[in-house]
């Protein structure tokens, strides 16, 4: 039970990491697309300005870790995401996507973009990267079916503990049970042996009378 109040806390771990790093990522989405104004304007380097949004993520988070290149990535990816996503919905008639930044980043792009002219689209900070955003490699964004998988490998390793946990359980009672009727055998050998005797003592009684 030791080991199963063990796995729990760990899974209960993952899932706060979990949450914490989707509540960064949205405070990051939010005070970035906040700035797209100064982005456009041009008046302030966009390093400058990076290091504006990283200063009041840190305000609201003080523990927040990424650096201001690590953010910058971060945003670029979800950019990616979002152009990804307004492209097939688009094409299929729809306006609106389950992807949990779709709203954000279409309530300042989304009336900008056009299927048809996806590869005019003006805003700097989406199409073209400057400063030190030249400099930064993109990555793939990390897909939420990474976190279900996680939670399917951590589910199926939970079954498959209390599996194992049942099976050692069912070892113990065979081995109970067995120990048990290797009693009743020695009993029921030790009556015998009795019975026998006093077979024997009736059948001595009985000689001697005669």
């Amino acid at each position: 039970m030791k080991e199963a109040k063990s796995f729990l806390d760990n899974q209960q771990m993952d899932d706060c990491l979990h949450d914490k790093t989707a509540n960064e990522l949205k405070l990051l989405v939010k005070t970035r697309l906040a700035m797209e104004d100064q982005f456009n304007e041009g008046r302030k380097k966009k390093s400058v300005l990076w290091g504006e949004v990283l200063k009041e993520i840190k305000e609201q988070i003080p523990t927040f870790k990424l650096t201001k290149d690590e953010v910058i990535r971060k945003f670029l990816n979800l950019s990616t995401t979002y152009k990804r996503i307004k492209d097939r919905i688009m094409s299929k008639g729809r306006t609106s996507s389950s992807w949990e930044f779709f709203d954000d980043f279409d309530e300042v792009y989304g009336t900008r973009y056009s299927i048809n002219t996806k590869k005019d689209l003006t805003e700097p900070t989406l199409e073209h990267a400057t400063d030190e955003e030249e400099n930064i490699v993109e990555v793939k964004p990390a897909r939420c079916s990474k976190c279900k998988k996680r939670k399917s490998d951590a589910a199926a390793d939970f079954l498959g503990f209390l599996k194992e946990q049942a099976n050692r359980e069912q070892a113990r009672h065979d081995e109970v049970m067995e120990i048990e009727r290797k009693k009743l055998r020695l009993e029921e050998e030790r009556m015998k042996v009795f019975g026998d005797l006093k077979d024997i003592l009736k059948s001595s009684l009985k000689n001697k009378r005669i």
